[in-house]
């Protein structure tokens, strides 16, 4: 295993670790909304299906948050399981507590979910996600339509494909900045060694931004 991948897996488990509270904390505090929905609609009989949603995705998030304090570095595997988590629990709260003609709530929470993944760990866990979000999409209009949800599949079709290109856009953006970061952590790390051989590459920055003033500033040094 190379320093690189020993020193990203490092990157991600303090990640996961902090971010595994705050997934906590939103899972807990939309159960309590979803659980306040259910009850004024008067379809309380779904809370058990709520609790298993809310309960089955702490224990992900705890068993991996876990493992990463204990090791102090994560697989690629359990940032690809924290993701796919995201996307499953935003497909089962909104399925627990709406109708058809609200699933397009999953595309607007998937978005946000799907914006922080490839911002903190790259383009290619936001892909997994996004193809993820996309088929269980198409799965739910589909028993939607079936269903005579009230639902039509171009319309469906036409906000899939906002979605989609969004999102591939957000990619775009933090996905880079995501990978060129990463690059000036490795020369900084390199550096730490007494190794300033490799200057950051100015020139392939078509666009300088603030990731752009570090790589320069590293340059200075």
């Amino acid at each position: 295993m190379t320093p690189d991948t020993l020193s990203r897996r490092a990157a991600h488990a303090e990640i996961l670790l902090w971010q595994g509270k705050l997934r906590l904390a939103i899972a807990l505090i939309a159960g309590a909304a979803e659980f306040v929905l259910l009850q004024a609609m008067g379809t309380g009989a779904r809370s058990g299906w709520l609790f298993s949603a809310v309960a089955g995705y702490a224990a992900i998030v705890g068993v991996i948050a876990f493992g990463a304090s204990r090791r102090h570095q994560v697989p690629e595997a359990a940032v690809t399981a924290t993701v796919l988590a995201d996307i499953a629990f935003i497909f089962a709260m909104t399925l627990v507590g709406s109708g058809p003609a609200y699933y397009d709530r999953i595309l607007l929470a998937a978005f946000f979910a799907l914006f922080a993944a490839a911002l903190y760990f790259g383009r290619a866990h936001g892909l997994i996600g996004l193809v993820a979000a996309v088929l269980g999409y198409l799965l739910v209009v589909q028993r939607a339509v079936a269903g005579d949800g009230g639902l039509v599949w171009p319309e469906e079709l036409f906000s899939l494909g906002v979605f989609v290109t969004a999102t591939v856009a957000a990619f775009a953006l933090c996905g880079s900045q995501h990978t060129r970061m990463d690059k000036i952590a490795r020369l900084i790390e390199r550096a730490e060694e007494g190794d300033f051989s490799v200057a950051y590459d100015e020139d392939a920055d078509t666009r300088p931004d603030a990731v752009t003033a570090v790589g320069r500033s590293f340059n200075r040094v």
